[in-house]
């Protein structure tokens, strides 16, 4: 956030007021016009007569009305201490709407906000007639990186559910240890061409074999396609996943037979966790395929360092297809080219791209990161980065490559190569063999041949890069089919090896150059491995931090939670005309050469380039699939012709879209329904298609209220059950507990911040529940008083230095610290004091009473009632004037005792997250829909 502009006190002999368009003062705090009087007042302008009886007005405070004041035209706020706060100019003014709307006052108020460093409002006319605000924002990094924290648990469930759904679904398969469910191509959405996948498969496996692995751990083994190859080889295998459905069909094939797999383990778990991992015991780890879903470089860099420590003395992890950074704009040029219709501008085009490489979902990390993390982990006596083998073209060959990092183990004595360059030394394939043949040198490196796989790819950025915009896109296909294609395809050069003595290794070239690759020919006979040949790749000096090394997947979704409270933020403070109409997130606005906001330079509102021409929907089945669109995707003005995917959706936000779908149109929509029809229309046409087929609408009764009596024994929903299970088997573990912290800043009332989360707890039975067991059954034990205690810390004597160090420690030190599910509550806080007016509220919840979206809804209900509290009022349900929130109508223990009556086996998986839409609008804490945008700790 930019500092604030104070401009001090009135000077002597001089008054100024700070007054609202009725020319009545304004409170301290509230922004408003400045006027100034007084003695040192000019007269008027000179010669300017229309423009002076404009500026100086007549004093409405001088009984004589003698005097004058002078207009200035800035926004400023007094503050408490008398200081004047500068807001900006009011002279902005627009119309909309018939109301005269000045944008300086909407900016200052956003500027409040805690999570905005900065913000600009403008209003956009894109239709004729059509005028609106747009708000274009900046996030607060610090605070931006705190919702972006716990947005990480959120985001691994969501592909959890994903793939959970995927792997659900029955499929026909010819070679069950063979599951390529799952596998499309970024191009068409269509699955990966068989005999491709089979390709992948074996040179994958191929791989990981030159490793000898005997004790393998494999994290993220999806269908198992890797495992069912590799595990027969092995003495003992064990594989993890997130997904329940890919682990039920990983055991049910190996069921079938146990003679070649019985030395098989399969664990539930996320990638960082090695709770219960014997360390020393395996000599290989693998991550095939699986680092893309991980949710920041960070969350990497953990999952290594914990690879990195299970490791044997010596070992090595194998880390496969890895989304390349320094190809991910390249990626999405591709991919959108390929769809992109023959009328697009390529200024257009230009700008799709762009937004696709800022709404990446997935993780791309940059090759040079594997060698800044060998400095950072000593452990590390190796890496070895090279492209991926196989004679077939997709995004698999082409933007992706594989990793294996030794560690603890000897390293050879590397060989000197004599080095060649491929263009100044005129080499091509034969030649290349050739000198193979001839000379048979020891070793010898080429650098710089271009890559086949990408020419295509570098051509088209290179057109791209010269072209003026206006041109088509169907103008720039026909001119790339005069191109000549040049390179050399990686494969050939691993088929030569396999006819002449030599091993080889193929990595991406040292210079950075994207379109080329080296490579080092290594002699059988001259003693060396080219595994231990690391040719061009410089371990750097200095280790840069590790955000530069990979992009942020958590960053749209940050923006999309904070993009859904601005709306109601400025509610509360302006009149609803005032309220842009639609949010746009920049990393920073674009400024004009003397460092002013280049409003003229801010992009499309939506941020979308729309291919076809508006047409609003037609039937109200469009009209509620396009309301729910532009709910999911945070826009204005879906048309039947929006395609969700263009539009900025993927395949989490899918999952969304499907419940919310469900919840308006009472049907179960397959998830790859929203894959084939993306588009409004044709979704509607998809959805009469499956009532025509049969799809049942979903008929259970409702929610209701359970009669409450001394004796009641209470079951535990799917949800607490499988938690209380993993409690029992564990034991007494942090795993589920759910960490966070709020910063406060300002004059804290500690006793009203205790009565208000002694209310929420009396409000909410799962608070004050604990969870214990009968005759071997689980029984959720609501108790009618449980106490939660605020124990404050104060860090005010540590040095200034040692406060953020100590603070983080103590977080640390909560978020680790076990609940005993059989003691109530499974809440607690702790208040850590910093300074005189800044402390941070540490709360953590056991996972089994409250989800990511409960937190949400405790801050808010948090920040109601420490208001209404400091204010010394009382709480009284039986008069509505004395309540600040409405009496819970049911409770959590309401759903688990009507879940448990009516859903079971298959009406449980289908119907489940439909009828949790009940709960929606209701404040409890626990398992709130999954579809809904789960609000997430603010900073106050």
């Amino acid at each position: 956030r930019s500092e604030k502009i104070t401009i001090g006190h009135p000077i002597t002999n001089t008054q100024i007021y700070i007054l609202d368009r009725y020319l009545q003062p304004v409170p301290i705090g509230v922004p408003g016009e400045i006027y100034i009087g007084g003695s040192g007042l000019a007269r008027s302008y000179l010669n300017r007569s229309q423009l002076t009886s404009e500026k100086f007005i007549p004093n409405p405070f001088d009984d004589s009305k003698s005097k004058r004041l002078y207009k200035t035209g800035d926004l400023a706020r007094y503050l408490s201490d008398g200081n004047i706060e500068f807001l900006g100019r009011i002279d902005n003014q627009v119309k909309i709407r018939g109301f005269r709307v000045e944008l300086e006052e909407i900016e200052a108020v956003l500027n409040t906000h805690p999570q905005i460093q900065q913000a600009v409002v403008i209003a956009r006319e894109d239709i004729p007639g059509n005028k609106y605000l747009v708000a274009y924002v900046v996030s607060e990094q610090k605070n931006q990186l705190q919702v972006e924290n716990s947005l990480q648990l959120l985001q691994l469930e969501q592909w959890q559910e994903l793939y959970d759904d995927i792997y659900s679904k029955p499929v026909e398969i010819e070679q069950p240890n063979y599951n390529t469910v799952g596998w499309k191509s970024s191009y068409t959405g269509k699955p990966i061409p068989q005999e491709q996948m089979r390709q992948w498969v074996d040179s994958t496996v191929e791989q990981i074999l030159k490793c000898q692995p005997k004790h393998v751990l494999e994290i993220g083994c999806g269908t198992g396609m890797l495992l069912f190859q590799i595990a027969p080889d092995c003495l003992s295998y064990r594989a993890t996943d997130i997904s329940t459905g890919a682990l039920d069909y990983v055991k049910q094939q190996i069921e079938q037979l146990k003679d070649r797999y019985s030395h098989v383990t399969l664990s539930h778990k996320l990638a960082n966790d090695f709770t219960d991992i014997e360390q020393g015991r395996f000599d290989t780890i693998i991550l095939n395929s699986v680092v893309q879903y991980f949710p920041s470089i960070d969350y990497l860099v953990e999952v290594l360092r914990g690879a990195v420590n299970t490791l044997a003395q010596e070992g090595s992890i194998f880390i496969g297809d890895v989304r390349s950074l320094p190809l991910l704009e390249t990626f999405h040029t591709a991919t959108q080219f390929y769809r992109a219709w023959d009328s697009l501008t390529v200024d257009k085009f230009r700008q799709q791209v762009k937004n696709a490489v800022e709404r990446e979902e997935e993780l791309a990390v940059d090759p040079a990161f594997f060698l800044a993390l060998k400095q950072h982990l000593p452990q590390i006596k190796q890496v070895q980065i090279q492209l991926k083998p196989g004679n077939y073209r997709n995004e698999l060959t082409k933007f992706r490559y594989d990793v294996i990092i030794d560690v603890g183990q000897q390293v050879y004595s590397k060989v000197t190569p004599q080095w060649l360059d491929y263009d100044k030394d005129d080499l091509n394939l034969s030649a290349i063999a050739q000198l193979l043949v001839d000379e048979k040198p020891s070793a010898v490196g080429i650098k710089h041949i271009p890559n086949a796989r990408l020419q295509a790819e570098v051509a088209l950025v290179q057109k791209l890069d010269r072209s003026d915009g206006k041109e088509t896109i169907g103008q720039l296909r026909n001119a790339l089919q005069l191109e000549k294609q040049i390179g050399v395809e990686p494969d050939n050069f691993w088929s030569l090896s396999d006819r002449l003595p030599y091993q080889v290794y193929i990595t991406w070239s040292g210079t950075g150059d994207k379109s080329c690759y080296d490579l080092i020919f290594i002699h059988n006979e001259s003693g060396f491995d080219s595994r231990r040949i690391i040719p061009n790749l410089e371990i750097p000096s200095e280790v840069k931090p590790w955000n530069t090394y990979a992009n942020n997947p958590l960053k749209q979704e940050s923006n999309r939670h904070l993009v859904s409270q601005l709306p109601s933020f400025l509610q509360q403070k302006l009149p609803s005309y005032m309220v842009p109409n639609v949010f746009v997130t920049l990393d920073t606005l674009p400024l004009t050469p003397n460092g002013k906001v280049d409003r003229k330079a801010l992009p499309e509102p939506d941020g979308v380039s729309r291919v076809y021409e508006y047409v609003a929907p037609r039937t109200q089945t469009e009209e509620i699939i396009a309301n729910i669109f532009a709910s999911v995707l945070n826009i204005q003005n879906v048309g039947i012709h929006d395609n969700f995917f263009e539009l900025g959706g993927h395949s989490l936000l899918a999952t969304q879209l499907i419940s919310r779908l469900r919840a308006a149109l009472d049907i179960e929509i397959p998830l790859g329904v929203v894959f084939e029809s993306s588009t409004v229309t044709q979704l509607e046409q998809a959805l009469i298609q499956l009532r025509t087929q049969g799809q049942q609408q979903l008929n259970l009764p409702p929610i209701q209220p359970r009669i409450t009596t001394q004796s009641e024994q209470l079951p535990l929903s799917w949800a607490q059950e499988r938690l209380w299970f993993l409690s029992q088997l564990e034991g007494e573990s942090a795993t589920y507990n759910m960490p966070g912290a709020v910063r406060i800043t300002g004059n804290l009332n500690i006793d009203a911040l205790q009565q208000a989360l002694s209310e929420i707890v009396r409000r909410h039975e799962v608070l004050r529940t604990s969870f214990q067991t009968e005759y071997g059954t689980p029984r959720q034990i609501i108790h009618p008083e449980a106490t939660i205690k605020i124990y404050p810390v104060d860090l005010q004597s540590s040095k200034e230095t040692e406060r953020e160090a100590l603070l983080i420690h103590l977080a640390q030190q909560e978020a680790i610290t076990p609940f005993n599910l059989e003691v109530a509550p499974l809440i607690r806080c702790s208040l850590l004091q910093l300074d005189v007016r800044e402390y941070v509220l540490l709360l953590t919840i056991h996972h089994i009473v409250a989800d990511g979206w409960s937190i949400g809804i405790l801050i808010q209900e948090l920040s109601t009632l420490y208001q209404t509290f400091i204010q010394g009022k009382s709480i009284s349900y039986t008069d509505p004037t004395l309540t600040p929130l409405p009496e819970l109508s049911i409770q959590y223990a309401d759903f688990a005792v009507w879940q448990r009556q009516y859903l079971s086996g298959e009406v449980l998986e289908t119907q489940l997250n439909y009828w949790k839409q009940q709960l929606d609008g209701v404040p409890h804490l626990l398992q709130l829909p999954t579809d809904r945008p789960r609000p997430t700790m603010q900073t106050y």
